[in-house]
Formats: C-alpha cells, sequence, structure tokens
C-alpha cells in the first residue's frame, strides 16, 4: 500500500514539473538559464532549439 502511495506522488509530481514549462515558459526559461550559463554562444542556440 505504502509503494502504491509512494509512486503515485511520484507520477503526480513528475507530471506537475513536465507541464510546467507549457503553462508558464517564461519562469521554466529562469530555471534553466543558470545551467547553460557555461556553454558558448552557438551551444546555448544549438541547446534552445532542441
Amino acid at each position: 500500500m505504502i509503494a502504491q502511495a509512494h509512486s503515485f506522488v511520484h507520477m503526480l509530481f513528475i507530471s506537475i514539473i513536465a507541464l510546467f514549462p507549457v503553462v508558464n515558459p517564461f519562469g521554466s526559461a529562469l530555471i534553466v538559464s543558470p545551467y547553460l550559463s557555461q556553454l558558448s554562444e552557438p551551444d546555448k542556440k544549438a541547446s534552445v532549439k532542441k
């Protein structure tokens, strides 16, 4: 029973995180920005296109 509840909470969390960029693209850009700060300009453009 506890394993099922843990699995449900995990899937709920993942689904909310997956919908966040669709609902709020500007907010997710602020979250992703620090990860791209160490890349060069061409690498940043390539990763944004992906």
